[in-house]
């Protein structure tokens, strides 16, 4: 959880959160960066072997986003980014995983304000998870 962070913001809750993980494949690096800076973000980002990401947490924490986060003096090969911003809930009856125009039980809630709520490390992955949980909904999102 906020790797490599001295602000007091990065040891509480109540602030955006940077979850970092990093797989070795072959000669590259592939780095996942979990946000939850304003709204649930997922980043996947390749370089090769021997880059890690610079995180400035001071312009994070005032939203100043536009390269918060490098790679020092590498460009990434490759890079893709899922912005998470609303939850859809509704009561699936056919099990077919599907939304019908005429289902009434459909609520949205906007994915904003995130807290952190807890990590873990499991001892068989090297990847930790996290919750974040959503009170509008009542109910926690584990990635």
């Amino acid at each position: 959880m906020n790797p490599n962070c001295t602000l007091p913001a990065c040891n509480t809750t109540d602030n955006g959160t940077i979850f970092y993980a990093v797989q070795f494949v072959g000669e590259d690096a592939i780095h996942i960066l979990y946000s939850s800076f304003d709204e649930l973000t997922i980043n996947i980002i390749q370089t090769k072997k021997g880059h890690g990401p610079s995180i400035n947490y001071t312009a994070l924490y005032n939203r100043n986003y536009a390269g918060a986060i490098s790679f020092g003096e590498t460009t990434p090969s490759n890079s893709f980014s899922l912005i998470i911003r609303r939850l859809i809930q509704f009561n699936d009856t056919s099990d077919s995983g599907r939304l019908y125009e005429n289902n009434t039980s459909v609520q949205s809630y906007w994915l904003n304000r995130l807290k952190t709520n807890m990590t873990r490390q499991d001892n068989n992955i090297t990847q930790p998870s996290f919750q974040l949980p959503l009170e509008a909904v009542k109910i926690y999102l584990i990635i």
